[in-house]
């Protein structure tokens, strides 16, 4: 496996041979190390970044307030944001299925589903 972007850095930074010479880094291993560094960073952020609705979808299950405050931001993200709509949408849907949802909360959450379904 490649060395990442810091480690080479470092290597050519402190020269860790100790020959007293800098190491000499051609434009090509510039390139690779640089490409290298960038394919990490995409998928260490595939890896860990979430889309920001799922935080605000697991407080659907909370206290009335929280749960019309939770919906309220989902909207919100589904309105601003086309790439979560569709997700989004689902989920709502999915969560006004559940038995334990009060027709109150029903009839709100229908209302604002019709938001996004344009």
């Amino acid at each position: 496996m490649a060395k990442s972007f810091f480690k080479n850095l470092l290597h050519f930074i402190t020269n860790s041979d100790n020959s007293g010479k800098p190491d000499n880094v051609s434009a090509q291993q510039a390139i690779a190390i640089q490409k290298d560094f960038i394919n990490d960073l995409e998928r260490d952020k595939s890896d860990t970044l979430s889309p920001p609705y799922t935080e605000i979808a697991k407080q659907l299950n909370g206290k009335p307030e929280v749960f019309h405050a939770a919906v309220h931001y989902l909207i919100q993200i589904a309105q601003n944001e086309d790439k979560y709509a569709s997700p989004i949408l689902s989920i709502l849907k999915h969560f006004s299925q559940r038995k334990n949802i009060s027709p109150e909360d029903i009839k709100f959450l229908q209302f604002q589903i019709k938001k996004i379904e344009k």
